[in-house]
């Protein structure tokens, strides 16, 4: 059974889904890419950063962040999520020396908030 979780700060939800997910991905340097539409109620709280993770029963099919949220007719939400490759693809310059590259990899990873 496909589930979909988002959690907002410390909150986990599972919002109710409305037609269907969209998950696209490609094997050649682009993000992964979920969208979905979902019942908005007053509980249900979608910002821009916020994880989502799409499961199918306990396989974890999808894991990354909201990136676009939009606001509907009759209480429907549309959300965009990426993955955390989208979050490997900025143009940033670091500077590291004497640091072994695991060391490296842990510092972008953590600078990006990567899990």
């Amino acid at each position: 059974m496909i589930q979909l979780f988002t959690q907002y700060k410390q909150k986990i939800m599972q919002p109710v889904l409305l037609d269907e997910i969209t998950w696209e991905t490609s094997r050649k340097g682009s993000p992964g890419e979920l969208t979905f539409t979902v019942l908005g109620d007053y509980y249900l709280t979608l910002a821009h950063g916020d994880a989502v993770w799409l499961m199918d029963d306990k396989d974890k099919l999808f894991f990354g962040s909201i990136y676009t949220v939009s606001h509907g007719g009759d209480s429907k939400i549309k959300v965009t999520a990426y993955d955390q490759l989208r979050q490997l693809k900025n143009t940033d310059v670091f500077i590291y020396k004497n640091k072994r590259a695991d060391q490296v990899i842990r510092m972008v990873a953590d600078d990006m908030g990567l899990k």
